[in-house]
């Protein structure tokens, strides 16, 4: 944008809340608010640790397990963070995100590719 042969500009300076971190999520799960604002939960996915486990005895020590409870645990998705934006900010970061994921794959494609494949 230009405004009298000048460009119009705007500066940003980036700083961390003192609460900030860094989370791995595998997932996330959420949907509208009753206020009309988009509210998602970043979870990551994972099998709990057996409560109690047996193995045999072998001569050689240690066997394979032949017992675990529970036996068939469910899965646990556990909420890291939860994060609530407006419609219009929730399809900026879409974008966004996308962007990054194309960024990345156009890297992973090789360059020159022969004909055919």
């Amino acid at each position: 944008m230009e405004s009298g042969g000048q460009q119009r500009r705007i500066a940003y300076k980036y700083e961390k809340h003192p609460d900030y971190r860094v989370i791995f999520a595998n997932g996330a799960i959420g949907g509208p608010t009753p206020r009309g604002d988009i509210k998602f939960d970043m979870f990551i996915e994972y099998l709990e640790v057996p409560e109690h486990t047996e193995h045999s005895i072998t001569p050689d020590g240690i066997g394979p397990e032949i017992d675990r409870t529970p036996k068939n645990p469910p899965f646990t998705r556990q909420s890291q963070i939860g994060v609530i934006m407006s419609p219009g900010q929730a399809k900026s970061f879409a974008y966004w995100l996308m962007g990054q994921v194309n960024a990345l794959e156009k890297k992973k494609k090789p360059e020159h590719q022969p004909p055919g494949e």
